[in-house]
């Protein structure tokens, strides 16, 4: 894992035109939903995506697993700390595995683009709190499957669709 963070950082420090020198990020953990549907305990981040273009400038994925982890590869640490993130609630996701690993603040708001707010201020939304699956089929006019967002994301063998 330490070697592939290395790559990216490595290749994504080097460039300086958007959209090819930002990182998309996400996160997931385990969720425990009550009887009523709503999050009633949140386990500890168990994996992490990135999503990048590469040297050929195709979109790349890595998927890392995290669960176990008492803390995060130093390179893993450069990218969500130096190279611009973007993505639907990423301040939540960046500081939820600042919490869960014992970190300081990962990221600086500043080269930070939260997709919600970024649509809501070019008026394709009228609001900032937009999911990322109702974003997704207004701007791609494409569709997200969400049914494995609530997986046991600690599993050690997961399902293609998660």
């Amino acid at each position: 894992m330490e070697t592939k963070c290395h790559l990216v950082y490595d290749h994504l420090k080097k460039q300086t035109v958007a959209p090819y020198n930002v990182v998309a990020v996400d996160a997931e953990w385990v969720v425990h939903l009550t009887n009523c549907g709503f999050v009633g305990n949140a386990g500890k981040v168990a994996l992490i995506q990135l999503s990048y273009y590469n040297e050929a400038k195709q979109i790349k994925t890595l998927v890392l697993r995290v669960h176990g982890f008492k803390k995060l590869p130093v390179n893993l640490l450069n990218i969500l700390r130096y190279i611009p993130v973007v993505g639907r609630n990423v301040g939540g996701d960046l500081a939820k595995i600042g919490r869960d690993f014992e970190m300081s603040t990962l990221h600086d708001e500043s080269t930070r683009v939260e997709l919600g707010k970024m649509a809501k201020d070019r008026a394709v939304v009228p609001s900032g709190s937009v999911s990322l699956q109702e974003l997704t089929k207004i701007v791609l006019e494409k569709h997200i499957d969400k049914s494995f967002q609530v997986s046991n994301w600690n599993e050690k063998n997961l399902s293609a669709g998660e």
